[in-house]
């Protein structure tokens, strides 16, 4: 007879199925009987529970269920379906508190508006769970009853078939592009204003049966999958806009659409980089005609490159040509030619092609080759011929650059790719479980959502070595944010001071998540008591001017925080869009040291001491000025050790001072030793033992009056008491006089 099989579901509810017996037909084995028998109550008495028939008692004899009353069930719950809504009072805290900040605080929760959709609590919860887990959507109603993110969104819904509901919705084309208006627009309003865009497409392997899922074969490797086209800004690496084709369009095909439908989003691009699969003569001719620059990878097997390099293949070895770009010396020769025609003038529009040959990758190519089949059937000229072209690459664009400059410019590219891959390791483009379009395409649109939110986490940390950060003039202009630290240098440039907090990101955007989730919150009635957040998420705050609450009063299902006095919540959109460091380490050093010599003149002129400019060594000196009437006595070289300091000059503004409680050791001033002319660095302040101005001059009133300070030992003279003492004797004294009295 078979037995009861039992199993844990996505939830992790011990269930039971009756397996049924097996039986032979004409179409082979089948399963007869088979019985789902639901949750498991009592494992030994064979008591179970199920949604549409209440408590049971199955028995396998003759597979007959008898129901029972929950009052004659031992270990009956008052409501067995309630635990997947009751939360739990023990929940994770930091990421999602973390993350519910950072949208708000940049105003991201406007442009999220923009989506009609009527269960908002919903719609945050699911956008919370694509960017902190990395499971299914089956999984999320487990995941959301054990965070904060419960509390946060009290009223959201999303067990797996609510899920695939919103999705569908979310998937109505009105509902991208009304998004995409406002995505545009904010990012635009947050960064730069002119549209300098890298466009690329990736595939999205899956066997879903959908329209879009086709054979791709894109540069040899064959999948079946729809793609994905990104416009990406260049100089943040936020993603702007996305398109879903089929996978079997190739990518040259779509440059002009993708272009033109950008436009109609009110994104006019100016300027595009774009990989050789982008590249085509008509293609390159209709984007100057339309006024937009551009720069791509040449097709080697277009008539251009072909030209190009049999006139400037001998140049490729000329050592003149050389540069070095990192850790790679190349070859460039930059070529001006014609890559166009105007239509209304009949003038040639020209271009420039840099042909570049990188010696690592000749090498490398020439070794692989040797090493083929095919290579032992060559001639010595044909391999020679063949490696003359190893390595060999050409970069054509409408802008006039210096050789020094084009690698640097193209290889920006790369932080398309570094958004597809967060796009798919950590904001869930892949895997693809929907089965319909509707559904994908919300899918699509929630994953880009959260891959926008994980790059501008990851564009600030990666700026938390620096003391100070530039903001684009654009954002300083569009943005009237009230800022404690924002300044201005004598060039103009806006920055913005930060604690340096080091390189805190670490190898993906889940560390980050995982260490804010260290820290819990205790929930009760009233209040939750968030836990004080170790070192690692005490960092993360940091970074991002982020204040961890004390605690957090509830009432009626409204939050409100309250903090340690002196803390709160600093973040604004101008410091989460400050896309680079304002000076580099050099340049700080600099500024402290003409800071250093601002306080020393001042020091000096309180000593009555003489600044002396030195116009020949370009150095301010500081030196004791004998003639001056000050009382002090001026101590001689080798006597006391002081020596004038010598301090470099840096004719740049200052900026503001470092901390004062932290050590600057390069602006320490030096002394010399008279007995061997070593110099010494000493601590900042005066030397030990010495006195100022005033107290010289108060000990001198006193000499003459006549007063004498005796010197005691620090701390109550023997035999003294303190306030409380007396006090307390003092009624201990009025206390046993009464009971005398009364006896």
């Amino acid at each position: 007879m078979p037995s009861i099989s039992y199993r844990n579901n996505s939830s992790g509810t011990l269930v039971a199925v009756w397996p049924g017996s097996t039986i032979q037909t004409d179409q082979g084995p089948r399963k007869q009987g088979q019985k789902y028998l639901g949750k498991v109550i009592d494992k030994d008495r064979l008591i179970f529970w199920k949604r549409d028939e209440g408590y049971f008692h199955f028995n396998p004899d003759d597979q007959s269920i008898t129901a029972l009353e929950a009052k004659d069930v031992p270990n009956a719950e008052q409501n067995p379906d309630g635990a997947r809504k009751e939360r739990h009072v023990l929940v994770d805290f930091g990421d999602s508190y973390f993350l519910k900040t950072l949208i708000d605080s940049i105003g991201y929760n406007e442009v999220l508006d923009s989506l009609k959709y009527v269960n908002r609590d919903t719609l945050y919860a699911l956008l919370f769970y694509y960017i902190l887990e990395g499971k299914a959507n089956v999984n999320a109603d487990r995941w959301y009853r054990q965070n904060y993110a419960s509390y946060l969104f009290p009223k959201a819904n999303i067990y797996s078939q609510r899920i695939s509901d919103m999705l569908a919705k979310l998937g109505d084309d009105s509902q991208r592009r009304d998004f995409l208006l406002a995505h545009i627009k904010y990012l635009l309003n947050s960064t730069d204003q002119e549209v300098s865009i890298l466009i690329d497409s990736t595939g999205m392997p899956n066997k879903c049966d959908l329209p879009v899922t086709r054979v791709s074969n894109h540069e040899g490797d064959i999948n079946i999958e729809f793609r994905m086209i990104a416009l990406v800004q260049r100089s943040t690496g936020l993603p702007i806009f996305y398109e879903i084709i089929p996978g079997n369009i190739v990518d040259v095909s779509t440059t002009q659409r993708i272009i033109e439908l950008a436009k109609q989003y009110h994104c006019d691009v100016s300027y595009a980089i774009g990989d050789a699969g982008y590249c085509c003569p008509s293609t390159m001719e209709k984007l100057v005609l339309s006024g937009i620059d551009f720069m791509t990878r040449l097709n080697p097997t277009y008539d251009l490159y072909k030209q190009i390099l049999d006139e400037h293949a001998a140049e490729l070895k000329d050592d003149t040509n050389a540069i070095r770009y990192r850790d790679r010396i190349l070859y460039i020769v930059k070529v001006e030619t014609k890559i166009a025609v105007d239509q209304e003038t009949g003038k040639d529009v020209t271009g420039f092609v840099y042909l570049c040959r990188d010696r690592d990758s000749s090498s490398f190519k020439y070794t692989r080759l040797m090493k083929t089949k095919s290579a032992r059937k060559m001639t010595c000229d044909q391999i020679l011929e063949i490696s003359e072209q190893l390595g060999v690459f050409a970069i054509v664009t409408t802008r006039d650059l210096p050789v020094e400059e084009v690698l640097p410019e193209y290889y920006v590219r790369q932080d398309i790719e570094q958004y597809f891959d967060f796009g798919k390791n950590y904001a869930k483009f892949l895997p693809v479980r929907q089965h319909n379009m509707e559904t994908l395409k919300g899918h699509m649109l929630i994953a880009f959502i959260a891959t926008f939110l994980v790059i501008v986490i990851k564009n600030r940390l990666g700026m938390v070595d620096s003391r100070y950060v530039e903001v684009s003039p654009a954002l300083a202009k569009a943005l009237d944010e009230p800022s404690e630290d924002a300044m201005t240098d004598k060039s103009g440039k806006s920055f913005l001071e930060q604690i340096p907090v080091g390189q805190v990101f670490r190898e993906s955007p889940s560390s980050l998540f995982l260490e804010l989730r260290g820290q819990k919150a205790e929930v009760f009635d009233e209040v939750i008591l968030p836990e004080i957040p170790i070192r690692q998420a005490r960092d993360f705050y940091d970074a991002f001017r982020i204040a961890s609450p004390f605690k957090i009063n509830r009432k009626d299902n409204a939050l409100t925080y309250v903090f340690k006095e002196g803390e709160k919540n600093k973040l604004t959109r101008k410091y989460a869009f400050a896309r680079k460091a304002y000076l580099s380490d050099d340049e700080i050093e600099k500024k402290r040291k003409a800071n250093e010599l601002i306080r020393v003149r001042k020091a000096a002129e309180k000593a009555g001491l003489r600044i002396a400019e030195d116009d020949a060594s370009g150095k301010s000196v500081a030196s004791f000025d004998t003639n001056s009437s000050d009382p002090l006595t001026v101590p001689e070289a080798g006597v006391s050790g002081e020596k004038p300091t010598d301090v470099i000059t840096d004719g740049n503004g200052a900026i503001p001072a470092p901390d004062k409680g932290k050590q600057d050791a390069t602006s320490v001033p030096r002394t010399a030793d008279s007995s061997d002319g070593i110099t010494k660095k000493r601590g900042r302040g005066r030397p030990p033992g010495s006195k100022n101005k005033k107290t010289l001059e108060r000990e001198a009133a006193e000499a003459a009056a006549g007063i004498v300070h005796v010197k005691r030992k620090p701390g109550r003279p023997p035999g003294s008491k303190n306030k409380k003492t007396l006090e307390r004797e003092a009624r201990e004294a009025d206390l046993s006089g009464t009971k005398r009295d009364g006896a």
